[in-house]
């Protein structure tokens, strides 16, 4: 990567953009994946769709190749209400995403 940091919010996401990581992951189920042995299979999809914003030739393949360096998960803003979503913290060897 070129030392641009791809930033992971979910709350950034259309309803269009989540269905199109759920068909690069079908038939497995995003919240599933997120917290499983595949989790950086979601994490690329979820990169993948981003980029696609800017590139749209970026394939899900190159953003399997990217480092865990070159994405940054942003924590969703909580509005006091309680229906916000658990915060995303940035991953570590070894540590899961909380599903969303």
């Amino acid at each position: 990567m070129t030392g641009e940091r791809i930033r992971v919010e979910m709350a950034d996401l259309t309803l269009r953009e989540l269905a199109q990581v759920g068909k690069l992951l079908a038939p497995r189920a995003l919240g599933d994946v997120m917290t499983g042995p595949d989790q950086p299979e979601a994490i690329a999809a979820l990169v993948c769709v981003i980029k696609q914003r800017t590139d749209p030739t970026f394939t899900y393949e190159q953003a399997l190749d990217l480092h865990m360096g070159d994405v940054e998960f942003v924590a969703p803003e909580s509005n006091g209400d309680g229906g916000g979503m658990t915060p995303l913290p940035s991953p570590a060897s070894g540590d899961s995403i909380p599903s969303v």
